[in-house]
């Protein structure tokens, strides 16, 4: 007798399991803790926990199990279709497996995606855009399409002579644009400051037109950098808003009505707010997962590695380019990061059903802008990401908390605090590390890196140099009543506990980690 295919599709569903996450331990740069897998936003929210049993043949071990980030790799698929041979009821359950997992990747500097959109589309195989969960559009690097060379001197300060205008201000009004040549991949020989894209983005409204069920989408612009000394990576402006628009439409079009999973990987702060105001109420309520990265760091404290040249910029918020030598692109001067953060923070408090939360900022942002809080009767976020955020202990813990005035705990699960500081009058790093401690017992993960205090707060270290320099918890260890390293270093000892393993069960480790005792 054959199985119903709901149970067909069960068996095969308990051997999908997440990869596990790699070791994460700074290496030297800001960015280092994404060398592991909590880059994957998809690992980062997924739930499964489960450890998958083994077969022994006589002669090899086989783990029964499919990664669900690595079904694409050979192994994997090869045993994916030795399933499909099983009957006509398993290839059809293998297939919805696949429609579920599978992403579909559109490189907007690819002309070959295109031309297989365009043969889904318009040929007779275009009912199987209905199966399409999962759209991902990225590799736009055609977007940034030159550098700015900004110059102060003599003749740029006389030519502003008399007028009421500030050296910055000089400044950003005297530069040259320099064309910059594609990368070593691309076939152009062409190089343009734009680059006419309408016929790839008339093709993806139509795409939008034709998709019924996407669950996932990401999206990911280009990042900038500051070159040199007063020079910058810059943006095709007018190709950015086209791209922008286009996203717009996708967002209000049937496609996405289904949609629970948005990564937004933009320019600006700005630019959110563009692209979540096209976003109607009812489909924020349905996102689960929402990951929002900011990827233009140019300009005064845009980056960690900055401070290398920003002498004295110990609380990130050294505004003056010429003070910094680091050159702002465009899309700074036009919408900065802090100034436009509100419309980032309104678009996140509008989300309210939220199960996971990433926040990455180059520009150091204000938690405490951010207005949110679980709906009533929820045991609130179960995975948060800060990184790059100025904040109050306060504004911190209200994410890793329940609804006001419930009874139940909260549902945190993963944590990622990275390079987050607290304000002078904001309290201690210690309330942080104590209620995850104390009030959440599904945590599983707490990673911390570069957390700090503002200059002017009694626990403020300073750091010489922190283009290099690293701690979990930069904080004095003067004061007999300082228990931020001593909770962390708690909570770890109680993840590498519950995870039966110090050397690989648990991912994080401690910089200063030491393997006595403490009371927990």
């Amino acid at each position: 007798m054959a199985f119903p295919s709901e149970i067909v599709d069960q068996i095969l569903c308990a051997y999908i399991v997440d990869r596990p996450f790699g070791r994460m331990q700074y290496g030297g740069s800001p960015n280092s803790w994404q060398d592991g897998s909590l880059d994957s936003w998809a690992d980062f929210t997924a739930s499964s926990g489960r450890h998958t049993v083994g077969v022994w043949d006589g002669r090899q071990y086989y783990e029964t199990k499919f990664y669900r980030k690595d079904m694409c790799d050979a192994e994997s698929f090869t045993s994916l279709l030795s399933c499909r041979l099983v009957s006509r009821q398993w290839d059809f359950s293998v297939c919805r497996l696949l429609q579920k997992h599978q992403w579909w990747n559109l490189h907007l500097d690819k002309n070959i995606t295109f031309q297989r959109a365009t043969s889904c589309i318009e040929g007779e195989s275009s009912g199987s855009l209905k199966l399409i969960r999962n759209l991902c559009l990225d590799e736009m690097t055609d977007l940034r399409t030159f550098s700015r060379i900004y110059s102060y001197d003599n003749e740029a300060v006389s030519r502003f002579e008399g007028q009421d205008i500030d050296d910055d201000d000089i400044l950003l009004n005297s530069y040259v644009d320099q064309i910059t040549a594609a990368d070593r991949r691309s076939t152009r020989t062409d190089f343009e400051l734009h680059y006419d894209k309408g016929e790839e983005l008339g093709l993806l409204r139509r795409l939008f037109d034709k998709l019924t069920n996407v669950e996932r989408l990401r999206v990911a612009f280009p990042g900038a950098e500051s070159e040199n000394e007063l020079q910058a990576q810059c943006y095709d402006m007018q190709g950015v808003d086209e791209v922008v628009a286009t996203i717009q439409y996708g967002l209000r079009s049937p496609a996405l009505y289904h949609l629970v999973d948005l990564s937004l990987s933009l320019p600006s702060t700005w630019h959110v707010g563009q692209l979540g105001s096209a976003m109607t109420q009812d489909a924020r309520d349905r996102l689960c997962h929402l990951q929002l990265v900011i990827v233009d760091e140019t300009g005064p404290s845009g980056s960690l590695s900055y401070t290398l040249g920003e002498d004295g910029n110990d609380n990130g918020d050294m505004t003056s380019v010429l003070d910094s030598s680091y050159a702002p692109s465009n899309v700074q001067v036009a919408y900065p990061n802090r100034e436009h953060q509100a419309e980032l923070w309104r678009f996140v408090a509008s989300c309210r059903n939220l199960e996971s939360l990433a926040i990455e900022a180059t520009h150091y942002l204000q938690l405490e802008q951010l207005d949110w809080s679980p709906p009533l009767g929820s045991r609130g976020l179960k995975n948060i990401l800060l990184r790059r955020m100025w904040a109050n202990v306060s504004s911190i813990r209200r994410l890793l908390s329940t609804s006001s005035g419930s009874k139940l705990s909260p549902a945190v699960r993963r944590v990622v605090l990275d390079d987050v500081k607290i304000y002078a009058g904001g309290g201690n790093w210690e309330v942080v590390f104590n209620h995850l401690r104390t009030n959440c017992p599904d945590l599983e993960l707490l990673s911390a890196e570069q957390l700090s205090y503002f200059s002017e707060h009694p626990r403020y270290v300073y750091n010489n140099r922190p283009w290099e320099n690293f701690a979990n918890v930069w904080t004095a260890d003067n004061a007999e009543v300082n228990n931020d390293t001593r909770y962390l270093h708690m909570i770890n000892k109680m993840m590498i506990q519950r995870s039966g393993s110090k050397s690989r069960g648990y991912p994080v480790f401690l910089d200063d980690w030491e393997s006595e005792d403490e009371e927990w």
